[in-house]
């Protein structure tokens, strides 16, 4: 994520951060707000009444200054008016999410709406939130419509226990070539083609024939994730590592609700050998295993090439990375729906006092775009400009070369439905139905059948703590074709076995087998 400027706290701004759980009486502010502005959702402006006031965890990369505290207040206009709600917003960010939610919950601080960045499991074992169906059924309508089979990934054991920011998932996986050298060597890339490890391979035996001096293809850190999934298609339920066991997915050997140890299988065996010879002709860092610095640093170089990663299917799409001026995108695995759980979550505390009304606020932003907007991007003027308008389609464009300069700026996705919001320059304006269109057409094969599913792991704890130590033993090194799979994988698999993998991917399959038959 890129660095935000750190500024100074407004004091006069620390006055909104309010204290207690009840209703404060308070006239619905609507001074230099109009109903258009807003993007009235309901009934139109309230009477003045009791305002309830709700205190909401949002994720910045450093403490807000003036600009973060304008855009709270304009905010509030809007929700005092059409909800009779006002927020306070308590900072946080993805490291100390859920610690920062817990203090609170325990030291009896208010805080109504908690965020998870994948630790919705946890956020609902340990009681931090309440059950959401009867909420949502009636107080979070537009949620529901928008979500559609997402909101699925947001249940566990049935019950819908957090929501989630709806974002496109428009992109596969694929290898990010920088556009120089593509050009270089006469590399174009067919839009409609899946391109195997072995065709990106060919590529790379070019341009090191061609090169004077020794170039990386594929850029690779202790902490990235496997190059595999650009291999295969999997879902290893919401881990990084398949700790659980894995369902490969699209596969003519595997039914798609086959529970099996991915490390065992001839596909992680091949993509073992190919890093390993990618290695030896020293297409990967030989220190890849073990250094620090991250994938965009190292891709800065001029003697990178490129990696793996996400990418589009649809040249209309630009493809922006942080490391190089362009890149070509040779896909290798279509877009797919896997993982049980949403990554980032919004969840309603057991200590909330208007859960009614802080379903409303999540829905609010499903709701009215112009409110999801102004948190996500900022003011109209201020931090972004429009540059073309074309119906419902906005293009915008950032008033400070880089974003993070900005007196508001938040790095992350936030809520609601991003294709609703303003599509940034040089995208097509379109952007959003574009990948609307690529996301509704997804093959059914490569649609995880656990979508919803949560392996209950409490009688695995320990077996789930030995595996986990060995993957992070091993996996770093294979990843960067660091060992020989020779002899690395058959002790990375007798290890795993000693550690309990075999029982712990049983009973996975066992709960999976009950949850899809309860489904029908």
């Amino acid at each position: 994520m890129k660095r935000i400027l750190s500024v100074l706290l407004s004091v006069l701004m620390t006055a909104i951060l309010l204290a207690g759980c009840g209703s404060t009486p308070t006239a619905s502010s609507q001074t230099g707000t109009t109903a258009g502005q807003a993007g009235t959702t309901g009934a139109g402006p309230t009477e003045p009444q009791d305002i309830v006031e709700l205190v909401v965890q949002i994720c910045t990369l450093t403490e807000p200054g003036e600009g973060f505290y304008e855009m709270e207040a304009e905010l509030n206009e809007m929700l005092e008016r059409d909800l009779g709600v006002h927020v306070t917003f308590e900072r946080t960010d993805i490291v100390q999410v859920t610690t920062d939610a817990s203090l609170a919950l325990s030291s009896g601080e208010q805080m109504d709406v908690i965020i998870s960045f994948g630790t919705g499991a946890q956020t609902w074992e340990s009681g931090m939130c309440i059950p959401l169906d009867d909420l949502a059924a009636q107080y979070g309508q537009d949620i529901l419509e928008q979500s559609g089979d997402y909101i699925e990934m947001c249940k566990i054991d049935g019950e819908l226990f957090g929501i989630s920011v709806l974002w496109l998932n428009a992109d596969g996986h694929g290898y990010e070539m920088k556009k120089s050298f593509a050009d270089k060597y006469g590399f174009t890339r067919d839009v409609n083609k899946l391109y195997t490890l072995d065709e990106i391979e060919e590529m790379f035996e070019i341009i090191d024939e061609g090169e004077e001096q020794n170039v990386l293809m594929q850029i690779t850190t202790s902490t990235s994730s496997m190059t595999l999934n650009s291999h295969i298609a999997f879902d290893s339920f919401t881990q990084v590592n398949p700790i659980y066991g894995t369902l490969i997915l699209a596969s003519d050997k595997y039914a798609p609700t086959q529970v099996v140890n991915l490390i065992a299988t001839e596909e992680y065996a091949y993509y073992a050998q190919k890093m390993y010879e990618w290695a030896q002709k020293g297409w990967i860092s030989a220190d890849a295993a073990v250094t620090t610095d991250t994938p965009d640093e190292i891709l800065t170089r001029d003697d990178t090439v490129g990696f793996f990663a996400y990418g589009s299917f649809d040249d209309r799409l630009e493809q922006v990375v942080a490391w190089a001026d362009e890149v070509v995108v040779f896909n290798t695995q279509p877009a797919g729906k896997a993982g049980s759980l949403a990554g980032m979550m919004w969840h309603i505390t057991p200590t909330c006092e208007h859960p009614e009304k802080a379903m409303e606020f999540l829905n609010y932003f499903f709701k009215n775009p112009e409110a999801h907007t102004l948190v996500q991007y900022g003011r109209e003027g201020v931090e972004w400009e429009v540059v073309e308008r074309e119906g419902d389609n906005t293009l915008i464009r950032w008033l400070a070369e880089n974003p993070v300069d900005l007196p508001h700026y938040i790095a992350y996705p936030w809520l609601g439905n991003q294709a609703r919001l303003p599509v940034f320059e040089p995208n097509p304006i379109d952007m959003n139905q574009i990948k609307l269109d690529i996301e509704a057409n997804i093959p059914d094969a490569y649609t995880s059948p656990a979508l919803g599913y949560v392996f209950d792991t409490s009688e695995f704890s320990a077996e789930i703590a030995a595996i986990s130590s060995v993957m992070d033993q091993y996996v770093a090194t294979i990843n960067a074709g660091a060992v020989d799979p020779a002899v690395s994988l058959p002790e990375f698999l007798r290890a795993l076995e000693s550690a309990g993998i075999n029982e712990v991917i049983a009973a996975n399959q066992q709960q999976l087998d009950a949850f899809i038959a309860q489904k029908g």
